[in-house]
Order: C-alpha cells, then structure tokens, then sequence
C-alpha cells in the first residue's frame, strides 16, 4: 500500500478482507477516505494511522478489530467522521481524541471500552453526533459535553455511567435525541433540561434517578419522552404526574413505564392529540378516566398493564377504531367486554388478561379480522366459546374472520359446553391455551387441518376422547392435556404413552392405590423387565396397540390383572448424545441458543412429568450430557428412565445406582439419601453445560462456595465461545436458564427449586433484561436468582 502514496480515496467495504491494518498505510499521506467497514479484518489499529494527515473520513465499523484505540489518532487533525463501532476496541478512550478539532461524527459504540468520558471532549466544538452505547464506561458524563454547542445527537446508553447528569446539558440548544438509559447516574434530572427546545427524543429508563425535575421543561417539543427510570433496585419516579406537563400538544409518544406513579391515568393525555404510542407499565395508577383517551384519535399502540387500575372497561375505557396494540392485563378492571372491539379492523394484539372481566365473550370479535394475539386469561368469562371466533371460509369474503390470529389464550375462565369445530378456520394459529376451564366433549377431529399450531394447552377440563393426530398434540408436554375427563392418545413429550378412561368413581388412598408395581420396580427393576417380556411374549405383535414416530406400543397385564402401557422406542436417526455434540466444534456452532433453550425447556419438562405427574414420583438419578439423545430436529430425549430403559438391560443406556461424576448433587458425598432434588441439582449442571459448551467443573464449586470468587465474572465470558453472544429475547431466554441452572445448585437440598417449578419459569414470558449480557455479573445472576421461583 506505501506504493499508493497519491491515492485519495480507497473503498474496500463489504468484502472478505481479513488479516491485520498493515503499519504501511501510514505512508498513504494524501488520502483523505478511507473506508474498510464489514470486513473481518482482526488486530490492533496501528499507530502509523496517526500519520495520515490528511484523512477526513475513516470507517472500520463492524470489522473484529481489537485493542486499544491508539493516542497517535489525535495527530489525524482533518478528521470529520470517525466510525469504529461494532469491533472489539477495550481499554479507554485516549484522551487526545480532543485534539481532533474538525470531528462532527463520533461513533464508539458496541465495544468494550472502559474508564471515563474524557474532558477533552469538550474539545470538538464541531461534533454534531456522539455515539458510544453498549460499552463499559464508567464515572460521571463530563461537565464539558455541555461546550459542544453544534450537538444535536447523544447516545450513550448500556455502559455503567454514574454521578448525576450534568446542569451544562442545558447548553446543548441543538440537542434533538438524548438517549442516556441502561446506566447508573444518580440525584435529579437537571432542571436545565427545560432548555432543550429543539429535544425530541429524551430516553432516560433502567437509570437509578431519584426524582423528576421536568415540571420546569419545557416538553411541547417532544416526539418521545421515555422516562421509565425503574430496574432492579432502582428508585423509580414516584407520585402523580406534574400538571406542567399540560402541553402535550406534539406528542407522538409518552413512555412512563416501570415507575411508581399513582393516581389516575394523567388528564394531561386530553391534550395530546397527535399521540400514536402511551405505555404506563408496572405503575401504581389507580384509575380510567373516559376522557383521558377520548380525543386522542391518532392513538395505535397502548400499554396499561400491571397497574392497579380500576373501572367499568365497557363504560371507562375509550376504543378507538385506529388501534393496532391493546394491553390492559394485571389491572382489577371489571364489566362486560364491548362488542365495538370486533370493530377495530387494524387490531393486531388485544390483552385483558389478570382482570375481573365476566359474562361471555362477544361473538363480534371475530370481525376483528386482522388480529394476531387474543388473550383474555385469569378473568371470570363464562358461557361458551362463540362459534363465530373461527368463521367459516364461506362468511370470510362477508364479514371478516381471525384468520390471522397467531395466539388464542382463555386460561384460567370459567367457559363451558364443546371446544368449536369452527376454531378450524384460523389457518395461522400458533400457540392456543384452554387450560383450567369447564369445556367438556371431544377435541373437535377438525383440527386435524391446523398445520400451523404449535402449542397447546387443554389441562384442566372435561375433556375426552382421542387427541388429534398433528405435531402439537403429538410433542405437547404431558403437563398441557393432564386433569381431564379421559384423552387418549400418541404423547412423546416423554417416552410413554398416556391411553387411560378416568371412572368417577370415589379415589382409594394414594398409598393402596400405587403401590404394586412400582413397589417391586423400585426393588428390582429386572424382575419388572422380565414379568413385560413374559405378558407381551417377547413383544409379540399381537399386544401392538399403536405405532408412532418414536415407537410401538404394547399393552401388558402384570400381577394380578395389573394393566400398564408402555413403548419401546424405535432408534432414534442419525441421533447423538448431547455431550458429542457439545464436544464437537463443528457441530456445536449449529447448536445454536434457541437450540439450547430448547433442550434445556425439553428436559425440564420430563423431569417434571416424572416428579410430579407419576405416581409415585420417579427419581432419574443419572441426568447428564451424555444421557440426554437428539434426534434430527434436536428434540430431546432422555434415556435411562422409565420403561424404555427396562427394555435394553444388558446395554450400556441401563441406568446405575450411582450419578454421572461431576453432576452428582453435593449432598450425596456424605449422604446415601436420594430424593427429587438430587436429580434438581444435577439439571442445573446440564443447563450450565448446555449454555457453557463444556462441563462448568469448578465453577460448581466457587457457586456453591461462601466465598463466591467468581461473583464479578461476567456472564458472556462463561457462555459457550463458538456462538455469538445472543441478544433480545434470545438473551433473555439464556439469562432466565442462567438464572434457574444456578438457584439449582444451591447447597441446601430444601432451597433449590422444584422441577416443577423450573419448568413454569423457563415456559413464561421472559422480562427486560436488568443489563444487557455485555456487562452482568455472575453474582448478579445469583442476585437475580433467588427471585426466579
């Protein structure tokens, strides 16, 4: 590249470039552009860029760039755009950036730097954009960003910033987007920001600010005021909303969530006729006021959920035609749904769940016709399900149908009478929960043609008859279709198959009932293998009472007219042991984190079934990596257990008495004493090694130990290498595995969770996380732990 000394502009974005930034580039004076964004260059940025005097423009955003930021970049005086974001820079940010005087871009973002904001930044009385979230900056913003009179654009958010915001913030005339959240600053927000008149977007949540000053702001501005301060163990703006903030006129969205506001929703909102977006979240509010939304006709997307509010919701509650998102769940709202909802065409998402909502449910939401999410959950709706929820295709081209409802949730009511064959109808049904209701009579045959559902929940009604034959029922967890009348059926959430017709008849005593055969399986398991092989003779054809994709089944009469169901597992394709494939890195890379999540979900939920759906309860005993198989579309399975492991009692899948080394619970070094939460704790190791891509080994250990030496480890240094650290959701998915795996080990036996428990906890809804995986500590997963269950 020294041959090149005259060139002034070199693009060599969007490649496959890798290696290092040769020291020679330095001899490149006159160039004035140079752009090597996307690439996979790797190494250090040499400090021979410092000679390139005359650049004005360098970008090596989203490279695998690493080490310092070298000081010789202040030499670069010319500089007007400097882009390093989405590379892996750590250590601080060299002071003599403030040399460059001519900078009006600045964008650090997405790294690991450490340490202050530097003073000098007062410097670039020309910068315009400052960027450096989702870093590792520490200590106070500096009281000279309030010198850089030209800044329009803030944006430091995810680090670990401390100390109060600065009063000079209100020297930033031009500023247009301050967005400050996911830090730890503390005292007031500065009353200067009322200076801030051109401010449309301020996003100050997941902060620790202790108290709100904006009664002196000057807000008409705003597009977006998000001022959601509260996370864990944070103090929360607390108390009524300050009348000063009347002149909402320009509001597009008001953001107040995660807060300790109380009082009715705010009269304010009368005013704000250009609002579009109004989430109160996880407030004390108390009351609906029927006019606060009433001229608010630009409204589309409301979140009012986990707030105390009370009221008439077909009286109090305003409905727009215009809305596309409703959240009112966890309030103590209470009346009869309004039919006028069935006449909102945009709706997409409408949730009422966790209230006092009773009667029926309107036949008129099935004109609702573009909605992707009914849940109306945990209410006290009664009656039937109406027929016109799944409209036939004939009536759809008249009247509008859910055809694009994706999830339908109705736990927890009081509804009756038959699940309607008109359900059918909603060809992008995904998820459906029926569970803990009265419905009574079959699953209606018609959902057979449901290709798209993936989940379902029925537990908890009358229910009877054959299940239908498609892959929701077939994968669902023992736990979704148990406590009904009498469903039979192929079920592989386990190894087994649940065919059984339910007599009312008055229950024996759990202890008459249930002891036989597993009584003698528990003494002498090869005794209960050989008593199958004579019943079925050797498995002969005749006692085949089904055929599914994991296995035959065969029903047996043991011990005096004793008749059990079991199936032997057909093998399992192209399957492996879970620690193979962890063991191999080529493989390991496709075993990515929704993956993980999933095994982790799958072996939860057998524990579960066998700890707390048998009867009596069986113990594993020998969960790890190696005893856990998948198949083709990494489903697990556990091996070891049950009947299917009588049926190879000479292979090696027969289970010992004696755990896996490095899973056994700790207990067991001085007790013999085997219970449900030896098999809790040797399920956190697993997970851990799941997450880890090893054997968390020692680890185990420092968990456990008093002394905790690991507690400032970060969580995205444990996770397994191989995989991109995950992000969104996702992430929330692997810091709620993280969480259960560790509240797992814990040293006393009584204090772990149940698997029950692990199970419901992996299945909800994940929350925000309370930091990005970036900076959380392994002691703040233990923190977080103990409020997971």
């Amino acid at each position: 590249m020294g041959n090149l000394s005259n060139l002034s502009f070199l693009y060599l974005h969007y490649n496959e470039l890798s290696g290092s930034v040769p020291p020679e580039i330095g001899k490149m004076r006159n160039l004035s552009n140079l752009n090597l964004q996307h690439n996979k260059l790797s190494g250090s940025i040499p400090p021979e860029i410092g000679k390139m005097a005359n650049l004005s423009s360098l970008d090596l955003q989203n490279n695998e760039l690493s080490g310092s930021i070298p000081q010789e970049i202040g030499m670069m005086g010319k500089l007007v755009t400097l882009l390093l974001l989405n590379n892996n820079f750590s250590g601080s940010i060299p002071q003599e950036v403030g040399m460059m005087r001519s900078l009006t871009n600045l964008d650090l973002s997405s790294n690991f730097l450490i340490g202050p904001i530097p003073s000098s930044i007062g410097n670039l009385s020309e910068l315009q954009q400052l960027y450096l979230y989702f870093n590792s900056l520490s200590c106070s913003i500096p009281e000279e960003l309030g010198l850089l009179k030209h800044l329009w654009v803030v944006q430091s958010s995810s680090n670990k910033l401390t100390g109060p915001i600065p009063d000079s913030i209100g020297n930033l005339v031009k500023l247009y987007d301050l967005t400050l959240y996911q830090n730890n600053p503390s005292g007031s927000i500065p009353t200067t920001i009322g200076n801030l008149t051109k401010l449309a977007i301020l996003s100050l949540f997941i902060n620790e600010l202790k108290a709100s000053a904006l009664k002196n702001a000057t807000l008409s501005y705003f597009i977006a005021l998000d001022i959601a301060l509260a996370c864990f163990n944070a103090n929360a703006l607390s108390g009524s909303i300050p009348l000063e903030m009347n002149n909402l006129t320009n509001f597009v969205k008001l953001e107040l969530s995660f807060n300790k506001f109380t009082g009715p929703l705010p009269k304010q909102i009368y005013h704000a006729r250009a609002l579009q977006h109004f989430g109160t979240v996880d407030n004390h509010f108390t009351g609906l006021d029927p006019e606060s939304l009433k001229n608010c006709h630009c409204l589309v997307r409301v979140r009012l959920d986990g707030n105390q509010l009370r009221g008439n919701i077909a009286e109090d509650f305003s409905i727009h035609p215009n809305l596309i998102y409703i959240d009112l769940s966890g309030n103590n709202l209470y009346g009869e749904l309004s039919s006028q909802w069935g006449q909102c065409n945009n709706l997409t998402s409408l949730k009422i769940s966790n209230n006092k909502i009773s009667c029926r449910i309107p036949p008129e939401l099935g004109e609702a016709n573009m909605l992707h999410v009914l849940d109306l959950s945990s209410n006290h709706l009664m009656e039937h399900i109406p027929k016109e929820l799944g409209r036939l295709k004939l009536l759809l081209e008249l009247s509008g149908s859910l055809q694009s409802l994706q999830r339908l949730d109705f736990s927890h009511n009081l509804l009756v009478g038959d699940i309607p064959r008109q359900l059918r109808g909603m060809k992008q049904l995904e998820i459906m929960n029926l569970s803990h209701n009265n419905l009574s009579g079959s699953i209606p045959s018609t959902f057979g043609d449901s290709a798209s559902l993936t989940s379902i929940d029925i537990s908890y009604n009358e229910l009877e008859g054959p299940i239908p034959n498609i892959t929701a029922f077939r994968k669902a967890p023992i736990a979704t279709l148990k406590n009904n009348k009498g469903l039979c059926g192929n079920v592989i959430g386990v190894s087994l198959l649940l065919c059984q017709r339910v007599k009312k008849t008055k229950d024996k005593p759990r202890e008459v009932r249930n002891d036989n055969l597993f009584g003698i399986w528990s003494y002498d398991g090869k005794m209960v293998y050989q008593n199958i092989i004579k019943a079925t003779e050797e498995f002969d054809s005749k006692y085949c009472i089904g055929v599914g994709s994991f296995g035959s089944v065969y029903k047996a009469e043991l011990l005096a007219s004793q008749v059990v169901t079991m199936k032997k597992l057909h093998p399992l394709p192209d399957g492996g042991s879970l620690v193979k494939l962890l063991n191999s890195e080529e493989e390991a890379k496709t075993f990515d984190w929704i993956k993980r999540a999933n095994v982790v979900k799958g072996v939860a939920n057998v524990l579960s079934y066998m700890h707390h759906d048998c009867s009596p309860p069986i113990i594993h005993r020998d969960i790890s990596s190696k005893n856990v198989l998948l198949d083709l579309e990494y489903e697990a399975h556990s091996s070891d257990f049950g009947t299917a492991r009588l049926l190879k009692p000479n292979s090696s899948n027969w289970t010992s008495l004696a755990n896996t080394y490095g899973c056994m619970a700790l207990e067991l070094a001085y007790t013999m004493e085997i219970n449900e939460k030896c098999d809790v704790f040797s399920f956190g190791v697993l997970a851990l090694e799941i997450i880890m891509g090893k054997h968390p080994g020692d680890l185990i250990l420092s968990l456990s130990s008093s002394t905790f030496t690991t507690r400032d480890m970060l969580l995205k240094d444990v996770l397994d290498q191989c995989l991109s650290l995950p992000i969104n959701q996702v992430a929330r998915e692997v810091l709620s595995i993280a969480k259960i795996a560790i509240a797992s080990l814990h040293t006393i036996p009584q204090s772990r969770p149940t698997m029950q428990q692990v199970s419901q906890v992996l299945s909800t809804q994940k929350p925000h996380l309370p930091n990005t995986l970036f900076t959380i500590t392994l002691g703040e997963v233990v923190d977080l732990g103990g409020s997971t269950v």
